[in-house]
């Protein structure tokens, strides 16, 4: 007979909308979306190439930055891997560096390819904001899956990957589309707009229609060439091979990310925990060999199989707290899986 013994975490993700698509209002245009599952943009959605306009006293910054390359480099890489050091359930490989903002040590945003460690799993892009402290150490604050649409200024995401293309839409991991092309040949050749400002960086997805629509990640530059962003650009390829421009939607990383407070420790959630042991497994509690000590790992989606004690699916991502016991050889450890605000959504299985 199995004895149960796992907590799970939920995390509290945001996602938004944006705002911007043609190229007369991409310094001017300012949106503020609020929904179920958005945060409100800031006031002011421009960002300046000119750090030192928006450092603060205390060497912060009130803006995302985009950098002038793009590029993963070594260090990049470096720091991504030990970020996600100890993640487990999804695979991240990140492919474009698109931003950072200084505020008590550095937020990076990297878009990433993801897939699920499942059989036959279906690959995505993703967001993934990594925390860089003042000392060099990195950890994943969250993530976000944009979701595509030929509608709207506004690029929504989700912070779980089910469900991951609605609407038809499939990744593009290959990477087989000519997308300058695309750009080029699908805006209007009018002034309202200018198709310089758009440097197309990745062909994100497709959906066939009678014919074949493209999201294609642009770099965007402003007008008065001060300030640069990421927009979603949407073509059209009909059957002939013709191409047209039907929508695009501001990708603004910064609001993506919103006013989160990430408990990266996991320090407030092992009081949680402790109480709930000492209330429901007064027996296993006596086993535990550090209560205040356990292994705290950050999951991005919960186990397949664990004791359910809050019903849903919490928020991802979410914490484990695994605490080694005097018996483990026999019954193995005892893991709680906690949400992000505090919630135990469930136990593990122990022999």
């Amino acid at each position: 007979m199995k004895k149960i013994i796992s907590i799970v975490l939920s995390s509290l993700i945001v996602a938004t909308g944006l705002a911007a698509c043609k190229s007369d209002e991409v310094i001017e245009s300012s949106t503020s979306v609020s929904e179920d599952d958005t945060v409100a943009t800031d006031e002011s959605t421009t960002i300046t190439t000119e750090e030192s306009q928006v450092q603060t006293e205390n060497n912060d910054m009130t803006e995302w930055i985009v950098p002038e390359s793009t590029d993963i480099t070594p260090e990049l890489a470096d720091l991504f891997s030990r970020a996600i050091d100890g993640l487990v359930g999804v695979g991240y490989t990140p492919k474009l560096y698109l931003g950072y903002l200084v505020s008590g040590g550095t937020i990076h945003c990297f878009l990433c390819e993801s897939v699920v460690i499942v059989p036959d799993a279906v690959p995505y892009w993703s967001l993934v904001y990594v925390f860089e402290d003042t000392e060099g150490n990195a950890t994943v604050t969250s993530m976000y899956v944009p979701q595509y649409s030929t509608s709207g200024d506004a690029t929504v995401v989700k912070d779980n990957p089910a469900e991951l293309m609605p609407g038809g839409w499939s990744a593009c991991v290959e990477q087989d589309a000519d997308i300058d092309a695309l750009i080029q040949d699908g805006f209007p050749g009018t002034e309202e707009y200018n198709v310089s400002l758009y440097t197309p960086k990745m062909a994100l997805a497709t959906q066939v229609v009678a014919g074949t629509n493209y999201a294609v990640l642009c770099e965007t530059q402003g007008e008065k060439k001060d300030n640069k962003f990421w927009t979603i650009v949407y073509i059209y390829q009909d059957l002939q091979g013709g191409r047209s421009l039907i929508n695009i939607a501001r990708l603004d990383i910064g609001s993506i990310y919103g006013p989160l407070v990430w408990n990266v420790s996991g320090e407030d959630y092992r009081e949680v925990c402790k109480t709930y042991l000492e209330e429901y497994a007064p027996d296993d509690i006596e086993t535990i060999l550090y209560i205040d000590n356990p292994t705290v790992t950050m999951l991005p989606i919960l186990p397949e199989s664990y004791y359910v004690v809050t019903e849903g699916e919490g928020v991802a991502p979410y914490y484990s707290y695994t605490y080694q016991t005097t018996n483990d050889g026999l019954l193995g450890p005892i893991v709680i899986y906690v949400d992000f605000a505090g919630t135990i959504m469930g136990l593990g299985y122990r022999e």
